[in-house]
């Protein structure tokens, strides 16, 4: 009797054990420190906090819920690439978001700015543009090792907001040189650096 109740009490702590709930995730790099809960991904980045439900549908890993404002996005990994596509925001003319990212490059469009950047290694670095603006400045992406490991769910959270930093807000321009480090320790911009023109 004695031994079916321990059998019985170790089965029921076994099957709480494993009852599919998952641990939180943490990702950090500069500027950005967010959570994943599997699904919902939040946190900062940018300086703006935001709050993302997660959804798979098909072969698509559907990003949505608000930072700046209202988003929509869906990363699917296709020949060894991986396109994240979507909505930034209510304005097609500035919301616009197509980015393609490989082991060699990025490239591809978030918001108003264009991007096209080159792996060097550990590294890209390219330019980016400012739609109907003259002019373009350098971009430098750290940790692109680091960029290449994210889940596509943290990848959709991160990317578009993470190549519109350091922009001046309501002003779409080229400001001028974007750094920004995927992996490492947490870094932080003020809510004002970042504005998905």
């Amino acid at each position: 009797m004695r031994s079916s109740m321990m059998l019985a009490l170790a089965l029921g702590l076994a099957g709480c054990a494993t009852s599919g709930r998952t641990t939180a995730q943490r990702f950090t790099g500069y500027p950005y420190d967010v959570h994943d809960e599997g699904n919902r991904v939040s946190g900062l980045v940018c300086g703006v906090n935001v709050d993302y439900s997660v959804d798979h549908r098909g072969d698509a890993t559907v990003v949505s819920g608000f930072g700046s404002r209202s988003v929509y996005m869906e990363v699917r990994d296709q020949d060894g690439a991986r396109h994240v596509t979507g909505s930034l925001g209510p304005s097609p003319d500035r919301g616009e978001l197509d980015l393609v990212v490989t082991a060699d490059r990025v490239k591809g469009r978030a918001g108003v700015r264009d991007v096209d950047l080159v792996a060097a290694g550990d590294t890209y670095r390219g330019h980016y543009t400012v739609r109907n603006q003259p002019g373009e400045a350098p971009m430098t992406i750290e940790g692109r090792s680091e960029l290449l490991k994210l889940p596509p769910a943290e990848l959709g959270a991160l990317m578009p907001a993470m190549v519109n930093c350091e922009g001046p807000v309501g002003r779409p321009v080229v400001w001028g040189p974007v750094a920004i480090r995927f992996g490492g320790p947490p870094g932080y911009e003020t809510r004002a650096a970042n504005d998905l023109r």
